[in-house]
């Protein structure tokens, strides 16, 4: 037997780690992580865009693994260093991670501003389903932001936290101050586990893919977003630790 007066920390340390999003809180490093974070954005831009002399490679190389042998004592452990917890910085200082801005990190749920290409917005939370059904939740959340969105599609076999959902693409058409009308497309995935939803949701421009751009394939989404959105709509759970 345990004593009950013992808190789930105590009990296990690696408590907050089991599901959910991670508790590792937001760091606040010093302006020098920033100008590196953005020099090597640009150093892999320029790998795999540049086409300079042999020469010009080998000077790259040995001042890259100058670079490496410079950092290497300083390696941390996971959720120690910078990279990946400083939500001032596009992809929260991950090079790992698309240049997305966090406007919001919270315990329930983070949401994302993309600013790079057709931009948009995307938000993973959670919220009591109090007795609705997926697709009930998801109506009331578009409902609620985009009262005048018009259903395109429902998406089959939708999964998130790899719980079988409902998953829909919607259509809204505001209208600027100019008086010109944008389509925007808005994607919502939900499901539902012990009267607790998970969302998962993106809004930016609708861009029709093609051979250029995009994943190169036909898209029912039409929206570069849900090119990211895949990434991360499983990559969250529930606070059980169970993945089912």
């Amino acid at each position: 037997m345990t004593d009950s007066s013992e808190s789930p920390e105590q009990l296990d340390p690696d408590y907050d780690h089991h599901g959910g999003f991670p508790e590792y809180g937001a760091a606040s490093p010093g302006p020098g992580f920033g100008r590196f974070v953005n020099a090597m954005r640009r150093l892999q831009d320029l790998a795999v865009s540049a086409d300079p002399s042999d020469d010009v490679w080998e000077d790259a190389a040995d001042r890259a693994e100058a670079l490496s042998a410079l950092l290497a004592p300083f390696h941390a452990p996971e959720g120690q260093g910078p990279a990946g917890r400083s939500p001032q910085l596009p992809g929260m200082g991950s090079l790992l991670l698309p240049p997305w801005t966090m406007s919001r990190f919270d315990p329930d749920g983070v949401e994302m501003n993309f600013t790079a290409g057709d931009t948009g917005t995307m938000e993973f939370f959670g919220q009591p389903a109090r007795s609705r059904t997926p697709k009930q939740i998801a109506d009331d959340l578009i409902g609620e932001h985009y009262p005048d969105a018009t259903t395109d599609y429902e998406v089959p076999n939708a999964l998130v936290g790899y719980q079988p959902g409902y998953g829909v693409v919607d259509d809204d058409y505001p209208q600027d101050t100019s008086g010109t009308f944008t389509r925007l497309r808005l994607l919502v995935m939900v499901a539902v586990k012990n009267d607790y939803a998970l969302v998962a949701a993106a809004v930016g421009p609708y861009h029709q893919f093609s051979p250029d751009f995009g994943s190169g394939h036909p898209s029912g989404v039409n929206m570069e977003l849900a090119l990211d959105m895949g990434k991360y709509v499983n990559s969250f759970a529930w606070r059980d630790g169970s993945p089912r």
